[in-house]
């Protein structure tokens, strides 16, 4: 992918609608970026197997050195330097390189479990786990589709400015789902072992713990929008006369309610995925990372344009939240049941 984005990033440019001013600065971005990512995609996928063998200590050690790194390297040479974006990308470069040599200390360790060897086993386990990890495939793709079909929205309404107004808000989209995951993450395994060993009980009172922290953070990340939205926005815009600023201001006050459900929906999307149930997961990841937001997105701009077509992202998360609690009910029920007949 990096290969064909190199060759063929002016054609990707074009389609992701990126003007002439801009043009310059996102090819220098892209050249380095787009090699990156080759390093950041194999340090991500061995981060999870760091830790689900047993070693979460090393993969966080590796995990937060890399992000220290990055952000030491950013103000050291955007900030210091002024060596313009490229060297913004250098810096993340360097970072995941750091982080893979640290996670690669792993294959050091005589106690580890996970070893590389040939085997000629059934496929079928393969696709059984192909099939559990959907989920998470279609939060990743959604993600990057959600995101363009604002961007393509924005600048047909009201150009660069636009965009540059929506990326404050999104910035604190980004920051809550950071937040979350790093709870859900370690769910996640406490989640599927317990599983393993049939202790719902405990699996429960991990859900409850999960459940408690990501309502104590959404309930920061709503109070920090509605009462300090004019200094976040500060931060990244600093004329606050300019339009940028004011849609900032405008597009916090619609995305807002998104903290209260968008925690809970990704919580028992990988609750349902670490109890390999890939059906229920898949319908809440879809649900508010695709079909839902992309749909309304659509709808209220070509429909209802009286309303705000951001008001499509709070929307589609209560919706999945009504259908994600639904299903999760239901399940415990039938857990419920499940377990009372083993113990009778």
């Amino acid at each position: 992918m990096a290969i064909i984005s190199l060759f063929f990033n002016e054609s990707l440019f074009l389609f992701l609608g990126v003007d002439e001013q801009l043009t310059p600065l996102t090819q220098a971005y892209f050249q380095v970026i787009s090699v990156v990512l080759t390093i950041q995609l194999t340090t991500m996928v061995l981060y999870y197997f760091v830790r689900a063998d047993g070693f979460p200590t090393l993969a966080t050690t590796a995990l937060v050195l890399g992000s220290v790194i990055n952000i030491m390297l950013d103000v050291l040479f955007l900030g210091y330097f002024k060596w313009g974006i490229q060297s913004a990308a250098w810096a993340t470069g360097i970072a995941q390189i750091i982080q893979l040599l640290v996670l690669c200390t792993f294959f050091t360790k005589k106690q580890r479990l996970i070893k590389f060897q040939l085997c000629y086993s059934s496929v079928k386990p393969y696709f059984r786990g192909l099939l559990n990890g959907i989920s998470e495939y279609i939060n990743e793709i959604s993600v990057g589709i959600v995101i363009f079909t604002i961007h393509w929205l924005l600048m047909k309404e009201q150009g660069n400015t636009a965009i540059s107004g929506f990326a404050v808000a999104n910035y604190m989209l980004f920051l809550s789902m950071m937040l979350f995951y790093g709870i859900i993450d370690a769910l996640h395994i406490l989640v599927s072992q317990n599983y393993g060993a049939r202790h719902f009980t405990r699996i429960n009172q991990f859900m409850l713990l999960a459940t408690v922290t990501v309502i104590s953070i959404s309930t920061l990340l709503i109070v920090s929008a509605l009462s300090v939205s004019d200094l976040i926005t500060k931060l990244f815009i600093e004329n606050t006369e300019s339009d940028a600023y004011q849609l900032a201001l405008s597009y916090i006050g619609v995305i807002w309610p998104c903290f209260i459900f968008s925690g809970i929906n990704v919580l028992l999307s990988c609750y349902f995925t670490a109890m390999h149930c890939p059906l229920q997961s898949s319908i809440i990841a879809l649900s508010r990372g695709l079909v839902l937001p992309v749909s309304l997105l659509l709808l209220f701009t070509n429909f209802i344009p009286s309303i705000p077509f951001l008001f499509a992202l709070p929307i589609a998360e209560l919706s999945t939240f009504i259908i994600a609690l639904t299903l999760y009910l239901r399940f415990q029920h039938n857990i419920k049941q499940k377990f009372e007949l083993v113990t009778l």
